[in-house]
């Protein structure tokens, strides 16, 4: 289960994502991993002022949550803060899966990841994000601007970047419906809910795909 978002960020938000990286600091990423992950993290971590934080949260989460696709396929409940990430030559990220659970105070379920690739793929080599799928593995390097949302339960990796430096953001989210199978089956049907609808407005298969939709929505979902 599996999402690329192209352009989810056109190339202005872009240039204002690599400003606002270019004015602050890296840290090492392996500082704020946990015993699992810290022997296979090597990444730099962005450290965001406030004003950093709620500018890139804007930015990022802002164009996310506009994005119809996005919110069909992961019918998102809560979204995590981005976090920039940065790795230079020598640098990757072993296979691993994500906390379960995120964020302090109340922490929120994680559903589904995002990798928003900021720096052109020709800048870098090396750096491909691998998602172990039952199909098998799949490489991702996409243009800066583009994005991939995939289930958080999927063991991944980032390769070791051999040359350049790779820019990405990342977050997570709590979907309404845990379960990714369920997530996949009413993202289908809304599909092809929305394509009858625009065929064939008013008919009654349009209005038994939108009772079906809603109606497995609300079963499936624990709101």
């Amino acid at each position: 289960m599996m999402l690329h978002v192209p352009q989810l960020l056109n190339a202005e938000e872009v240039g204002a994502v690599l400003q606002i990286a270019q004015a602050g600091q890296f840290s090492d990423g392996r500082a704020s991993a946990g015993a699992y992950l810290h022997d296979v993290k090597n990444n730099l971590q962005y450290e965001p002022t406030p004003e950093q934080e709620r500018r890139l949260h804007e930015i990022v989460i802002g164009a996310l949550m506009r994005n119809a696709e996005f919110a069909s396929f992961a019918l998102p409940r809560k979204v995590m803060p981005p976090r920039l990430a940065r790795y230079e030559a020598g640098m990757g990220y072993g296979s691993h899966i994500d906390q379960a659970f995120m964020g302090q105070g109340e922490p929120m379920r994680s559903d589904l990841s995002m990798t928003l690739f900021l720096s052109e793929p020709s800048s870098y080599q090396g750096g491909e994000l691998v998602i172990e799928t039952p199909i098998g593995e799949q490489e991702i390097k996409l243009p800066a601007g583009d994005a991939v949302v995939y289930a958080t339960v999927s063991h991944h990796r980032v390769e070791t970047v051999t040359a350049g430096a790779r820019l990405v953001a990342v977050t997570w989210m709590q979907s309404y419906v845990p379960d990714p199978a369920r997530r996949q089956l009413l993202h289908d049907l809304r599909t092809a809910k929305d394509r009858v609808r625009a065929s064939s407005p008013g008919s009654q298969e349009t209005e038994l795909l939108i009772r079906s939709y809603a109606n497995l929505l609300r079963m499936w979902s624990d709101a």
